[in-house]
């Protein structure tokens, strides 16, 4: 690749390092002067951004306007000073004087600098490695537009006759120092959770971050990079001009154009978000806000549940059998044992949670559960809820372990105690997700329970009839769904705003997204409404919410039709909410369906009541499920998916529903199979 030309060497890194820093502390008053009015100017236009952020200029084209001219002089104030540092390092001049050369060379210097990144950023698009090459052959093209009066072109053909024949000195050495200097710059971001803190606001970026970029990280770079195109002049003395062949021309060419390209329909692309993809004023929500009412602390079941967790025994390292024993998908008699002995003070706590009337418990900061959820710790949660189904299903393994003994009965009244402290749970009017999650845990295992021991238990027809009317008060009731739709918005919305907070460091605890750059970056941005709009994105959860709700008392939970982000978002890209987008399609599965995902495996063990009731009475299956109707049920059960009868097969003796894919397959081969196929098998 090289031809060497030379006979001299370049300095070694470890000399070049110690004139780097010397040169540094030499000039230190004059740099720093130099790079206070950057700062100062960031500094300014970032006060103004700020001010303007929670006000209604916030929503105005102007916003970005102003946004966009602070971006603008930000980038001028930057490409200014370069040029006056260099000016700074070579010569022995004052601070206005330095600003004095730099303005008289920033056009040709401008010029030059745009040259050379469009043609690494090509370079880099074309594979990566032309773009290395063309960073190290054009590192010095400023300093000799500056230094050595030569202009566009003619500087990066001296720049790249300077690194001829030694051009892997100088990529090592420029490799050598980054990684160093990476090191140091990463010892720095180690304090950043603690200046974080010092900077908890609304800053965008705090401004203590422009200090390490600004007398940090540019000038001990520009430092290096001066001192080694030094050092090439001194072993590579200026010849005469060697003017490349039209082919040479090429290389330069067609990356730079390239990366023009690319940079251009970035910038266009970026403008175009800011100017034209602005967010809307904030959105009404207050009807889909719950209004929760303190209770007396003695007749809320949640203290005696938080009690039960807190006195609970499980064995870390045998959760996962607990969590099968208690599905009934495996079965160890002596760990049973051991569980049911040594929680008789959690059952205490549980029976006393079913005298309660209510499940409200205290009021909890949002931050503080999100941010034990987004480091998977649920022992840390605030509201301990999540741990509570622990206790559902150390209760559905105390029955599973009584009916083993032969008190099967016994057994179904444990089932029975799930599903009535369910019915408590779920009246309550928590913002917290979890707790119909923990509302649902209770009342489908109590649900499952009856339903595995249905078979094994030996029952009277009436007894089987009254469990058939028990079931009908295990279904969900449509206020229970508006409060879970309701919730689930509420919690979709905070956790948003969360990220949001937590992105812009206007909190003061570590957030998940101080810990991920690429997310706080993401976020920074969704600030400036480029690719995240918070209040389209409300609207948006807000319209689905509403429709749910309207469809609550539909007997099918498929009859409503997500909307389309297109219906309240612009599907063109200059006003596209991207990261809206897709927190809308991730999340609005969660309201999809919620109904169809209990219901069903309610109404399908109502149903195996009901048949063992009439086989018990005729001594065979019915034909079809219109037979139990009115003695057994009052009418034939509809498929929550699609509003029509369930599916029911008395030769291959199942149950089944068309599941989400509205498909009607005749059944699955496994009971409780997939959601897509959920079939329930008669087993008497």
């Amino acid at each position: 690749m090289e031809d060497q030309r030379s006979k001299e060497t370049l300095r070694p890194v470890s000399v070049l390092l110690r004139e780097t820093f010397g040169l540094y502390i030499a000039k230190a008053p004059t740099l720093l002067g130099i790079l206070g009015i950057p700062i100062g100017i960031l500094a300014v236009l970032s006060a103004m951004i700020n001010l303007m952020w929670d006000t209604h200029w916030a929503y105005s084209p102007w916003f970005s306007v102003v946004a966009g001219g602070c971006g603008l002089v930000s980038i001028l104030s930057y490409i200014w000073t370069t040029p006056a540092l260099l000016y700074a390092f070579k010569e022995d001049i004052g601070v206005i004087e330095a600003y004095k050369k730099a303005w008289g060379i920033l056009l040709p210097f401008l010029w030059v600098y745009v040259l050379v990144s469009a043609i690494v950023a090509g370079g880099f698009l074309l594979l990566i490695i032309p773009g290395i090459v063309f960073a190290v052959w054009f590192f010095s093209a400023n300093m000799v537009v500056l230094f050595e009066g030569k202009t566009g072109f003619d500087a990066l053909i001296r720049s790249r006759e300077l690194v001829r024949g030694k051009f892997w000195p100088v990529l090592i050495r420029k490799l050598v120092f980054w990684l160093l200097f990476l090191v140091l710059i990463g010892l720095l971001m180690s304090v950043c959770p603690i200046l974080d803190r010092l900077c908890a606001g609304k800053c965008v970026v705090p401004l203590w971050r422009y200090f390490v970029h600004y007398w940090i990280i540019m000038p001990f770079s520009l430092v290096y990079d001066f001192l080694l195109y030094e050092d090439l002049k001194r072993v590579e003395p200026e010849g005469p001009c060697v003017v490349p062949s039209n082919r040479e021309w090429l290389k330069y060419a067609f990356p730079g154009v390239v990366g023009l390209v690319v940079l251009i329909l970035g910038a266009g692309l970026l403008l175009l978000n800011v100017f034209l993809g602005r967010d809307i004023p904030p959105v009404d929500d207050s009807d889909l806000r719950l209004v929760t009412v303190q209770v007396p602390k003695e007749e809320d079941a949640y203290y005696p549940l938080r009690q039960a967790v807190e006195n609970m025994y499980l064995p870390e390292d045998k959760e996962e059998l607990f969590w099968d024993m208690a599905a009934g998908r495996e079965w160890d008699p002596d760990f049973a044992e051991e569980l049911v002995e040594k929680n008789k003070k959690t059952f205490e706590y549980f029976n006393a949670a079913l005298k309660c009337k209510y499940f409200q418990g205290p009021e909890f900061d949002w931050e503080s559960v999100f941010e034990s959820e987004l480091r998977g710790n649920k022992s840390a949660a605030p509201s301990k809820v999540s741990l509570m189904i622990d206790v559902g299903k150390l209760v559905m393994v105390k029955a599973r372990y009584l009916a083993a003994q032969g008190r099967g009965k016994e057994a179904m009244k444990l089932a029975e105690h799930l599903i009535k402290i369910s019915r408590v749970i779920m009246r309550g009017k928590w913002q917290l997700w979890d707790v119909y999650s923990l509302g649902w845990s209770y009342d489908l295992g109590g649900v499952r329970i009856l339903r595995d021991l249905l078979p094994q238990v030996d029952l009277t027809s009436e007894e089987v009839k009254g469990y058939i009317s028990l079931l009908e008060e295990a279904k969900i009731a449509s206020e229970v769904y508006v409060n879970l739709i309701k919730a689930l918005y509420r919690y979709v919305m905070e956790f948003g705003r969360f990220l949001l907070k937590e992105a812009n460091f206007s909190h003061s605890s570590p957030g998940i997204c101080r810990d991920n750059c690429n997310l706080r970056w993401l976020c920074v941005r969704g600030r400036l409404c480029y690719w995240y709009k918070p209040n389209k994105t409300r609207k948006m959860f807000a319209e689905y919410a509403r429709r749910m709700i309207a469809y609550v008392n539909n007997s099918c939970c498929y009859a409503v039709e997500p909307p389309e982000p297109k219906d309240v978002v612009s599907s063109q890209w200059p006003g596209e909410n991207l990261l809206g987008r897709m927190h809308f399609e991730i999340l609005s599965d969660l309201l999809l369906g919620v109904r169809s995902r209990s219901d069903h495996y309610v109404i399908a063990t109502q149903i195996l009541f009901a048949l063992k009731a009439y086989a018990m009475e005729h001594g065979e299956l019915p034909e079809t499920l219109e037979a139990l109707v009115p003695e057994y049920l009052p009418e034939v059960p509809k498929d929550p998916f699609d509003g029509k009868p369930v599916r029911y097969s008395p030769e291959k003796k199942i149950i089944y529903f068309v599941g989400r894919d509205l498909k009607d397959s005749g059944g699955s081969l496994e009971e409780d199979s997939k959601i897509d196929d959920p079939t329930f098998r008669i087993k008497f």
